[in-house]
């Protein structure tokens, strides 16, 4: 089977992200969609369906070993740990929900429903695996070959390797790459190549069996989920538009510091600038961008600082969004001596290997029956139903037209 171990399959944010929902909304009820994004592949031509399910169905009886719990327990923040005594006892007796495989309308879906704290994990576990299979049937048609595929790989990686080391980049890649690695082992051929032959550019990993095998840093803090799950809960537009500085406020609380980077796309950064305030902009550590031009982000974020008597210098931005090497060189060319950064590498690095790459994610879709929304700084990313989407653009003052291919 594809899955051997929950951890091997599991993104950092997944944990952090878990332990939020323990502690402050443990009853809620979370509806997971896997959404294919590169309408050009009908995933049923290359899967078949009752083949996933039954690894869906394996994974399911994983749990979590000791040195995986001892893992996490060990984890520290400046002022406390990462992890809860309750949370770490309760990942003990976790049981993952049943993941259905669904063919709707011609198309192959993944439905989880369950207690948030429980189906969340489920989404990088998913992807991974339907994203495994695909690449498996195309080498099954003999439409790529096993060892073409690892040496035109091998060779992306190290030209990405040397554009960064003669860049001069610095010590700022994370790999983010968990959900849409070409397969296991080229995850950790890509990370132990890439740390060996660049420690200086190196930084870590978000995959928390790599961090536990291989002693890498460890990164990750929160995903849209969040603000798209406490949106749906609101019982008002009031309410709706008050749910975002909660979940800020409730993730303070539970991490402190060492976690607060800030998502901000989610119903558009114009919403979250408006409404981040400068008390939070002081302590918080700094942004994560997912969406739109990147460069405009990053001087929108510059201004937002300087506007606050913020020095930006002492601030972070972390760039997660269709990363290629060239945009990260350009990133840094423009940023760096300027603000923190560092660059959350995902599809374009684990998934390189000469054929086309495809874009999936999977996303909450409904919280206790209430349809889930996110509008995203790139209108190609929006997630739900027209009505909600036009509801969500009129109450978060949403103005934004941009659009653009989503590649990763």
């Amino acid at each position: 089977m594809l899955v051997t171990s929950l951890t091997q399959r599991l993104d950092y944010y997944k944990l952090t992200m878990a332990q939020f929902a323990h502690v402050y909304y443990p009853d809620v009820m979370v509806e997971y969609s896997l959404v294919n994004r590169t309408k050009s592949v009908n995933l049923l031509d290359w899967i078949d369906p009752e083949e996933l399910q039954r690894e869906l169905d394996h994974a399911s009886t994983l749990r979590f070993d000791r040195d995986e719990l001892k893992f996490m327990a060990e984890r520290s923040l400046s002022d406390r740990k990462v992890f809860r005594a309750d949370f770490i006892q309760s990942l003990r007796h976790l049981h993952l929900p049943e993941m259905q495989v669904v063919t709707v309308d011609g198309h192959v879906d993944v439905v989880v429903k369950e207690k948030w704290p429980v189906a969340i994990y489920c989404e990088t576990i998913v992807l991974s695996v339907v994203n495994q299979m695909y690449f498996q049937a195309l080498m099954d048609a003999g439409m790529i070959d096993a060892e073409t595929l690892f040496w035109e790989g091998k060779f992306r990686l190290d030209r990405k390797i040397d554009k960064l080391i003669a860049a001069g980049i610095g010590r700022k890649i994370i790999e983010f790459g968990t959900r849409r690695a070409l397969a296991d082992l080229w995850l950790d051929f890509v990370d132990d190549h890439f740390n060996d032959r660049a420690p200086g550019v190196f930084l870590g990993t978000s995959n928390v069996r790599q961090a536990i095998d291989h002693g890498y840093l460890i990164f990750g803090t929160y995903a849209h989920e969040m603000d798209m799950v406490l949106a749906a809960l609101a019982d008002s537009d009031e309410e709706m538009l008050a749910a975002h500085e909660r979940l800020l406020d409730q993730w303070w609380e539970l991490y402190g510091y060492d976690l607060s980077i800030a998502l901000s796309d989610t119903f558009g950064s114009k919403h979250f600038f408006a409404t981040f305030g400068k008390e939070r902009a002081a302590k918080w550590k700094g942004v994560r961008h997912d969406s739109g031009d990147a460069f405009e982000f990053g001087e929108m974020f510059i201004t937002f600082c300087l506007s606050n008597g913020i020095d930006p210098k002492e601030k972070w931005i972390i760039f997660s969004d269709g990363l290629d090497v060239d945009m990260i060189i350009a990133l840094n060319q423009r940023f760096a001596g300027r603000i923190n950064i560092a660059f959350g590498w995902g599809t374009n690095l684990t998934c390189d290997i000469g054929f086309p790459t495809i874009s999936l994610v999977m996303k909450a879709i409904a919280a206790n029956g209430r349809k889930c929304v996110k509008l995203s700084d790139n209108l190609r990313k929006a997630i739900g139903p027209k009505a909600e989407i036009d509801h969500y653009v009129k109450v978060y003052g949403y103005d934004n037209r941009a659009e653009a291919v989503c590649v990763y």
